[in-house]
């Protein structure tokens, strides 16, 4: 199983490959966006963690949601750059943080999909890939293997600090894109 770190690092690599390819320079919003988006999928382990639910590896782990939310921030970036304040928003190309949303998504389940039991790519349809084979499942696919409460704090835990230092190192100016 990768943890936050992981994919943050993951994100990081499909981003050198977005600029590798398009011969682009990503500014920082974009890479913000893009790192956030690495980790998003996760956030239903804080979902699971406060409510009790099994929901981990489900919608938020699908191309649907890469798709949706693409989408979504791409409205939201075109809303606040036509309407908003121009001194913080008029750089910004919506289209460019839509796509950073949608890479940083679609690493996250590509890192996933390395790990058993997979991701379900065409969620809702309840098949599991993964470089293991497909596999079906009811329900969460996570809820199917043993995870013991201390390793989902550690992927939380993991999360934060691996957030925290790239954040750091942003607002430092140590970290360039």
């Amino acid at each position: 199983m990768v943890f936050g770190l992981g994919h943050l690092i993951g994100g990081w690599i499909f981003g050198r490959i977005w600029q590798i390819l398009n011969k682009i320079k990503l500014d920082s919003s974009t890479w913000f966006c893009l790192l956030l988006a690495a980790i998003l999928p996760d956030i239903d382990f804080l979902i699971d963690w406060t409510f009790g639910l099994k929901i981990h590896r489900t919608f938020t782990h699908s191309f649907l949601f890469a798709i949706m939310a693409g989408l979504v921030f791409y409205m939201i970036f075109s809303f606040l750059r036509k309407n908003g304040n121009k001194k913080y928003f008029g750089d910004i190309n919506p289209i460019q943080i839509g796509l950073a949303f949608f890479i940083g998504i679609s690493s996250h389940l590509f890192f996933d999909a390395i790990s058993s039991p997979g991701v379900p790519l065409f969620w809702p349809l309840s098949k599991y890939f993964s470089i293991f084979g497909i596999t079906s499942f009811a329900g969460s696919a996570i809820s199917e293997y043993p995870l013991t409460i201390k390793s989902i704090y550690w992927a939380i835990f993991d999360m934060g600090l691996g957030s925290f230092w790239i954040l750091w190192m942003t607002l430092r100016g140590r970290l360039k894109p």
